[in-house]
């Protein structure tokens, strides 16, 4: 067929000639129950959750593992050139023998020249419990964390190696067609959630750390618009190179899904990948064409693929536009992706050769971040692989997959295999602001892909490729254990169950899941301040040293030191208690809040956050929040705001509060001079402005004050009911109406809110003897929600407007309401007797 048919682009691969590429001349056997285990393990990974627990680690490691284990036995690789292992095979065998290597104890006098924080760890948690120190330590700061990383990796390594055997015998396209299945299943699942309107995954597991508006296994849509961007691209390789049309079809209907699934996921980061992969796969193809003598203007592929771009956008834009256009309109949380990435650069200059441990970044990354966010991941892969594995190792294995993947755009190989180096290239650009391949069941899918398309060269170590994947799948079954052994322990369970158990009160079970946390998890600073909680509660003399402790682990967190506070004030130490509040303040501002209330009530002695507030503004601001928590009468917080005033005169807290107390005592006019010295009205002093000018009987000052929130795009609902009181008594109806429109708008339509904001209106023209729109109002109010007071002021306004059959009716409407007793059924029978002079 010639170069212009309409199916040019969607047939078999083409060689540089514009020739047919032949079948591989010497293809290897390959046994079906081979092929099966790839496609399952491909398949299910990503559906358990991406393999974020530790039951989904070892049933990935399962299904890995057979998968190597039947590759291994079952496919021969013919070609001699292919069947030994590459230095591609090695760097990747040999980062996880590393990772091995981090987990296993090692002499402490090595350790401390690596990682002295390790030692450290293990030293001072012994000096908790009294027990003897140990002379052998791990790398790791975690070692749980690494044990799990270890379990991962392995199965990674295993679906690496098994892709590199199906390679080796001419039959990558079964893994990348594999992959595309994947992708497809994993857009699908996603799009039944979203039409069913689920909330949880299968029904099952609701996500906590993470949420996607795109709900599926893959739960954080950062790592769902990655596993799109990565396979994607490959999808449309697979499209063209069906030899059937029915096959041709349905590969491009699973890329269209898939690249749908990319965007609407809202992922920024995945829709840039997606983007990357596509263009970068368009652009190695045309420059192909290039090369062979072929007009780009003659194929129609490339246009193909636009077009096809183009209607995807489209369909999003339909579907989610406004979602979308508001999404990538917002940049306040870009910037901290890159400043966690840099903040992270000291662990990896304090930790350059051995790096920190797989899985340690968190330990090591308290003592750079504070409380405001915990950092598990730098979101930065680089750094990322140079923290935990130190420098050495990151580098050499980043630059020789890097370097494989440029041998393998050099092969002209199937337009999958080019998808594949293309959706890979578009997931590492992804990686520098993401930590989608931490996740096992994306990682697995990613190295199935790395296996079949990338190219190393021969190094002189002769080992079989067979047998580094069998002895691999071997490890890989070995680390499934591992996995199982962490089910329960793992450091988001444990703290969670912590956390749980300190909430009760169970002190037994605290101590006991703070000693299994340390165990596994050393350097964690969250089991030490759970040991010290449970020592302060229980009056134990080594409350001390587990504060201590807690604080040694975690510098810049605030809560050991409030901690502290609260144990040094047990023991009368009031000096020390207030420099600990200090230490939290400085911190973390507004942290201290609780404590120092919990105290001032106590205590009722304003010294309390007096001595505990630092001089100038700091100070003014933590004296604030103290009085803040007090009643607004209370000598103490009187003294507190005057102490406050006295440091920042135009702190808005202490003068609204002052004014408050004014306006009680009927000072309106000492009311408004002390709010008008404040350079910049919020909305609740500029409320209070109002209402002083209001009881000063000046409602137009009370206008002009209120007018400013008018304007405000989100206006609180107490400002909204000041302004309404405000214009009905200048007698502006127009300005009554908008703002009675903001009040009803602000409901949403619900019923309870909705009911409330008409009786307002009611009360608000009934204090206004204006009684026709009162009653309209309570009408309104018991129209949305019957309720025994609307119809009370039903029939009291009705009885001033003179409307017996009316106020009759609600009477009695009331005396049923009450069960046939009560003042209303008196008021009907009253209303009832056909004498009596009607008032």
């Amino acid at each position: 067929m010639g170069s212009g048919s309409d199916t040019e682009g969607l047939r078999p691969e083409r060689t540089a000639t514009g020739r047919h590429r032949r079948s591989p001349s010497i293809p290897g056997p390959v046994s079906q129950r081979a092929l099966v285990p790839v496609i399952v393990v491909l398949v299910v990974a990503p559906q358990l959750l991406g393999g974020v627990f530790p039951w989904a680690v070892a049933v990935t490691c399962v299904l890995a593992g057979v998968a190597g284990l039947l590759a291994s036995s079952q496919i021969e690789i013919i070609s001699q050139k292919r069947a030994d292992a590459t230095l591609l095979d090695w760097a990747i065998v040999g980062a996880l023998a590393w990772t091995g290597l981090q987990l296993l104890p090692l002499p402490s006098s090595l350790v401390a020249l690596l990682v002295p924080e390790s030692v450290d760890a293990w030293q001072s948690n012994a000096l908790l419990y009294g027990d003897s120190p140990r002379a052998w330590f791990p790398l790791s700061l975690d070692p749980g964390a690494t044990r799990l990383e270890v379990a991962k990796g392995s199965a990674i390594v295993a679906v690496f190696l098994t892709a590199r055997v199906f390679a080796a015998s001419h039959q990558r396209r079964r893994v990348l067609k594999a992959v595309g299945v994947s992708a497809i299943v994993l857009a699908l699942v996603a799009f039944a959630h979203k039409l069913a309107g689920a909330t949880h995954v299968f029904g099952l597991y609701e996500p906590v750390y993470a949420s996607s508006r795109l709900l599926a296994p893959l739960m954080n849509e950062n790592h769902l618009g990655g596993f799109m961007a990565l396979t994607s691209p490959i999808l449309i390789g697979l499209a063209m190179d069906a030899e059937t049309l029915e096959r041709r079809i349905g590969w491009a209907l699973g890329a269209a899904v898939c690249s749908l699934a990319g965007v609407l996921s809202f992922s920024r980061g995945g829709m840039l990948a997606l983007a990357i992969g596509i263009t970068l796969f368009m652009l190695v193809y045309a420059a192909r064409l290039n090369r062979s003598h072929r007009s780009i203007l003659q194929s129609r592929t490339v246009p193909i693929l636009a077009l096809a771009a183009l209607a995807i956008t489209l369909v999003a834009v339909g579907l989610e536009g406004s979602s979308l256009a508001r999404e990538l309109s917002q940049r306040h949380n870009i910037a901290p992706k890159f400043e966690a990435a840099a903040a992270a650069l000291p662990v990896i200059a304090s930790h350059p050769i051995a790096g920190v441990g797989r899985g340690g970044f968190a330990a090591a990354f308290v003592d750079e971040q504070g409380t405001e966010k915990r950092f598990f991941y730098p979101e930065n892969l680089p750094v990322q692989w140079a923290s935990e594995w130190g420098i050495p190792v990151a580098l050499a294995l980043l630059v020789i997959i890097m370097w494989s993947l440029g041998r393998g755009f050099r092969l002209k190989r199937s337009h999958a295999h080019l998808g594949g180096l293309a959706g890979l290239v578009a997931i590492g650009a992804q990686q520098l602001a993401d930590f989608s391949l931490e996740l096992v069941g994306v990682a697995v899918v990613a190295a199935a892909v790395l296996g079949s398309v990338a190219d190393s060269v021969r190094i002189r170590l002769d080992v079989p490729l067979r047998k580094l994947c069998f002895v691999t799948s071997i490890t890989c079954l070995l680390g499934a254990v591992l996995a199982v052994s962490l089910h329960g322990r793992d450091l988001f369970t444990l703290e969670m169950r912590t956390r749980a158990a300190l909430e009760q009160g169970n002190h037994a079970e605290t101590r006991r899941l703070v000693r299994a946390g340390l165990a596994l998890h050393p350097s964690e600073p969250i089991f030490a301040l759970a040991g010290a909680e449970v020592a302060v509660r229980e009056g134990d003399a080594t409350a001390g040293r587990w504060i201590n402790r807690a604080q040694d682990l975690a510098p810049l967190w605030n809560a050991p030191h409030l901690l502290a506070a609260r144990w040094l004030f047990s023991l009368g130490e009031m000096d020390q208690a207030l420099i600990e509040i200090r230490e939290a303040e400085e911190l973390r501002p507004g942290s201290a809040r609780d404590t120092i209330c919990g105290l001032l009530t106590a205590q009722q002695d304003p010294a309390i956050a007096l001595r505990a507030a630092p001089e100038g503004l700091a100070g003014a601001k933590l004296l604030d929040r103290a009085a803040a928590c007090l009643r607004l009468q209370s000598p103490v917080a009187v003294a507190i705001d005057r102490s406050a005033r006295d440091l920042d005169p135009y702190l808005v807290g202490p003068a609204t509060r002052q004014a408050r107390r004014l306006l009680a005592a009927k000072k309106p006019l000492e009311a408004v001079d002390l709010l008008r010295t404040l350079p910049k009205l919020d909305v609740t002093s500029r409320r209070l402005l109002a209402q002083a000018y209001m009881q000063a009987g000046d409602p137009q000052s009370a206008a002009q004050t209120i007018a400013p929130l008018l304007n405000l795009k989100k206006v609180p609902s107490f400002a909204l009911r000041t302004a309404a009181s405000i214009y009905m008594t200048t007698g502006d109806d127009s300005e009554v109406q908008l703002v009675a429109s903001r009040l009803r708008s602000q409901t949403g339509g619900k019923v309870e809110p909705l009911a409330d904001v008409e009786f307002f209106l009611g009360e608000l023209y009934e204090s206004h003897r204006r009684y026709a729109p009162a009653l309209r109002a309570y009408e309104d109010s018991n129209r949305a929600r019957e309720s025994r007071k609307a119809l009370v002021a039903i029939a009291r306004v009705a009885e001033e407007m003179g409307n017996r059959d009316r106020a009759l009716l609600t009477y009695k409407r009331l005396c049923r309401f009450d069960g046939g007793k009560g003042t209303a059924c008196a008021s009907a029978e009253r209303l009832g007797q056909p004498t009596g002079a009607w008032p």
